[in-house]
C-alpha cells in the first residue's frame, strides 16, 4: 500500500479526491488529511506517508512553506 495523505484548506476538494483515489487506485491509503501548514507538518511528521497531495495555497501559508521544513 501506497500511505497517502492530504492537504487542502478546501474540504470538498478533499472529499473529491478521497472519492478519485477510492474508484481508481487500490494500492493507495488514504492515512491523514491536514488543512494548513501547521496541520501539514503535524501529519506530515506522525504519518510518515509514502505521498504527499497538497494545495499550494493554503490558508496558513503556502505548500511550499512545507517544503521548506
Amino acid at each position: 500500500m501506497i500511505r497517502t495523505v492530504i492537504i487542502d484548506d478546501e474540504d470538498h476538494v478533499k472529499e473529491n479526491l478521497k472519492k478519485m483515489v477510492a474508484t481508481h487506485f487500490d494500492s493507495i491509503e488514504i492515512v491523514g488529511e491536514g488543512s494548513g501548514v501547521d496541520s501539514a507538518l503535524k501529519i506530515i511528521k506522525q504519518e510518515a506517508p509514502d505521498l504527499v497531495f497538497m494545495d499550494t495555497d493554503l490558508s496558513d501559508g503556502s505548500g511550499f512553506n512545507v517544503l521548506d521544513q
